[in-house]
C-alpha cells in the first residue's frame, strides 16, 4: 500500500530489529479478508537504493542541464509560448525546479544606424534559466526506499509472530540465492544433453531436491 510505504517515520512505532531491520505492524481487510500488513524497514536496501537514486538523478540532470541551456537560447515568438515551454519541460521533471526570467529581444526597424531617439522593437522572447532539485520530492522519494511490506491473512500473532513472519522472507531470500544458480553460465546446464523431455524433467527435479536439502 502505498499510503502505507510513503508514511514519515514519525507517523510510523518502529519496533527495531536485528541487521539494520526495524518494522511495524498493521491490520488490514483486503479483498474482504483479513490480513496482517508488516511494514518493514531495512538499512541496507535503504543505502542501496539511496545510492542508485542518486546516481540516477546525476544522470538526468546532465541531459536536463543541456535541454535547459538548448530553450534558454531558443527564439520564440510571444511571451505565452516561452512559458508554455517552460511548463511542459518542468512538468516532466518533477524531481528539478526550472525556473528563470523570459526577456524581451529587443531590435530596431530596418538596416543601418537607428535614428536617434527611436527605440528598439520587441522582435521575440528568449529565457534565462535555472536548474536546481526539488530537494522536497527527492526526499519524499528517499522517504520510501528501504521499505517494503509483507502480508499474511494468518491472524494469530501469538503463534506467528511479526518476527517469525520477517525472518522466513529472510530464509527466502538465501532460498532464492540458492535457486539463481541454475542461471549461472559456470553451471553448464545448457551443455548438458538429453533426448527426452521425461529425462531433462527428471534431472531438474533432482536439483530442486538437491536445493531443498
Amino acid at each position: 500500500d502505498r499510503d502505507l510505504v510513503s508514511k514519515s517515520d514519525e507517523e510510523i512505532a518502529w519496533h527495531p530489529h536485528e541487521d539494520g531491520y526495524k518494522f511495524t505492524e498493521v491490520q488490514s481487510l483486503h479483498g474482504g479478508i483479513a490480513q496482517r500488513w508488516l511494514l518493514v524497514y531495512s538499512e541496507q536496501t535503504y543505502v542501496r537504493e539511496k545510492k542508485t537514486l542518486e546516481r540516477n538523478l546525476e544522470k538526468k540532470e546532465v541531459l536536463l542541464k543541456r535541454e535547459v541551456w538548448h530553450l534558454g537560447n531558443k527564439p520564440f515568438g510571444c511571451l505565452k509560448d516561452a512559458e508554455s515551454e517552460v511548463q511542459k519541460l518542468a512538468k516532466l521533471n518533477p524531481l528539478y525546479h526550472i525556473h528563470g526570467e523570459i526577456q524581451p529581444v529587443l531590435k530596431h526597424e530596418g538596416k543601418g544606424k537607428p535614428k536617434a531617439g527611436k527605440e528598439p522593437c520587441i522582435k521575440g522572447y528568449k529565457m534565462d534559466l535555472m536548474l536546481e532539485r526539488n530537494e522536497s520530492a527527492v526526499e519524499e522519494i528517499l522517504n520510501r526506499k528501504g521499505r517494503f511490506i509483507l502480508a499474511t491473512n494468518d491472524m494469530d500473532t501469538v503463534g506467528f509472530t511479526s518476527e517469525r513472519m520477517l525472518a522466513e522472507y529472510k530464509n527466502k531470500q538465501k532460498v532464492d540465492g540458492g535457486f539463481r544458480f541454475l542461471k549461472d553460465p559456470w553451471f553448464m546446464v545448457d551443455s548438458v544433453f538429453l533426448k527426452s523431455a521425461h529425462r531433462i524433467e527428471s534431472v531438474m527435479m533432482v536439483l530442486t531436491l538437491c536445493l531443498l536439502v
